[in-house]
């Protein structure tokens, strides 16, 4: 396997540079930028935050959908965002922002090589079986888990978006598998979508106890200071992948 400290090529184009490149048509839009400095601002109020995340109907209907995701049955639906977010933790919230941010920007990929709505539900699916493995396990951080399972794919827009000749070898070299799609990146690309995803993570300037469950999802052994982290994030995606 190739070290994912070595920029591999194909082309002339490497995960690091293809990051570089995916930035520029990531950055959030002016709503999303609103939260996150209220989310950094300990004054701020839910109802605050909440004011300015109804202005973008996207990442309102995400959360609520999060929100409503992890009901307990019998529950009334939530229909608001202040009372979204107290479900949903402002923990989380930061890591969806930067999710809608990317799916929107990539919403012209090609519907052979994805559907944002099947990438999307695979997402939130996947965090919200890392978040109940973390509790199960009586991990501490699981709504920190619930965002790597969040963002644990998001390196496979950019890669569909810059390199769709090579998605499309990858995917009918691997078939539907994860795993196998993995690897096949790994031998046809010469890197892989957890490794663009990690370096988004860290341009983004989000945590290590975040990018690197991201970057060794599919190998958590590999991981070097949050092995289970890596670990449950890895069987959260194939629970994801049964659903």
């Amino acid at each position: 396997m190739k070290n994912p400290d070595c920029a591999a090529t194909v082309d002339g184009m490497d995960f690091r540079r293809l990051t570089e490149q995916a930035i520029d048509l990531i950055s959030p839009p002016e709503v999303c930028l609103q939260a996150r400095a209220l989310l950094d601002d300990p004054g701020s109020s839910m109802e605050n935050i909440a004011d300015v995340i109804e202005c973008d109907p996207g990442l309102t209907g995400r959360i609520l959908k999060i929100a409503n995701s992890g009901r307990a049955p019998g529950l009334e639906p939530i229909e608001n965002v202040a009372e979204a977010l107290e479900r949903v933790g402002v923990s989380d919230l930061r890591g969806m922002v930067f999710a809608t941010a990317a799916t929107d920007a990539f919403e012209n990929i090609p519907q052979d090589l994805v559907e944002l709505d099947d990438f999307w539900h695979h997402s939130v699916c996947c965090g919200l079986a890392a978040q109940a493995l973390a509790r199960r396990c009586h991990r501490a951080g699981e709504q920190r888990l619930f965002t790597a399972g969040l963002l644990h794919d998001i390196g496979q827009l950019p890669i569909y978006s810059r390199l769709p000749d090579l998605a499309r070898q990858v995917l009918a070299k691997a078939g539907e598998p994860e795993a196998y799609r993995y690897r096949a990146e790994q031998e046809i690309i010469g890197f892989t979508h957890a490794q663009v995803g990690a370096e988004l993570m860290r341009w983004w300037q989000l945590p290590a106890s975040l990018w690197e469950p991201v970057e060794f999802h599919h190998e958590p052994t590999r991981a070097g200071r949050f092995p289970v982290e890596a670990a449950i994030v890895h069987i959260a995606t194939n629970i994801a992948n049964t659903i």
